[in-house]
């Protein structure tokens, strides 16, 4: 399917998309997912992107590592939930990132 998606390419528009292939956007879409099963030696930018933003934005603060847990209030006498800062208790070593 590859092939005849790349010949129709190269026949109608005279361009060689095999080598602009080696980079596909991810999405949810079930015709993405099939597009790029399709060219599976192609690397998905989007999600490499979206992990290099996120590790980013933990490493200067500008996002916080949170989750929800059930908290019990003896006043009400009954269970709340809670946002939390989730912190990694490792210890940092000089000299590494």
């Amino acid at each position: 399917m590859q092939r005849v998606i790349c010949s129709r390419i190269r026949d109608l528009y005279d361009v060689d998309i095999s080598a602009m292939t080696q980079f596909t956007v991810l999405d949810t879409t079930a015709s993405a997912r099939k597009t790029s099963k399709l060219f599976e030696e192609s690397i998905v930018t989007d999600c490499t992107m979206h992990v290099l933003n996120l590790s980013l934005q933990y490493a200067i603060g500008m996002r916080e590592n949170k989750e929800t847990v059930d908290v019990y209030d003896p006043a009400t006498n009954s269970c709340k939930r809670e946002n939390a800062t989730v912190r990694l208790e490792t210890p940092m070593r000089k000299g590494r990132i």
